[in-house]
């Protein structure tokens, strides 16, 4: 399993604590009973710990080179840091894996 995969199975699991199915009314993290509310926190946590190892795509730019022609520059999605080198797997600056399909 990805980690995409892994994090939006756990909004999914958030939205249905969240969700009563017997009045289709939304319930608050507040609502919840203890042991739901536990497992509503520890899936906010493992969210937060995951959002680092999703991969992101790059931003292509060109920029002038010395000959006239461009060149490709590609920035880091996340930390907007520039030039993070083509075929690299994460970003120098902020650690994201870097996706280039």
């Amino acid at each position: 399993m990805t980690v995409k995969k892994t994090i939006d199975g756990l909004y999914y699991t958030i939205g249905m604590m969240l969700f009563n199915p017997l009045t289709g009314e939304t319930k608050t993290p507040d609502s919840l009973n203890e042991d739901d509310k536990t497992t509503y926190d520890a899936c906010k946590s493992a969210i937060e710990l995951l959002k680092p190892q999703e991969e992101i795509k790059p931003i292509k730019s060109y920029v002038p080179s010395k000959n006239g022609r461009r060149s490709a520059v590609f920035t880091c999605g996340n930390c907007l840091i520039e030039d993070i080198g083509y075929g690299v797997n994460y970003c120098y600056n902020c650690g994201r894996k870097v996706d280039w399909s």
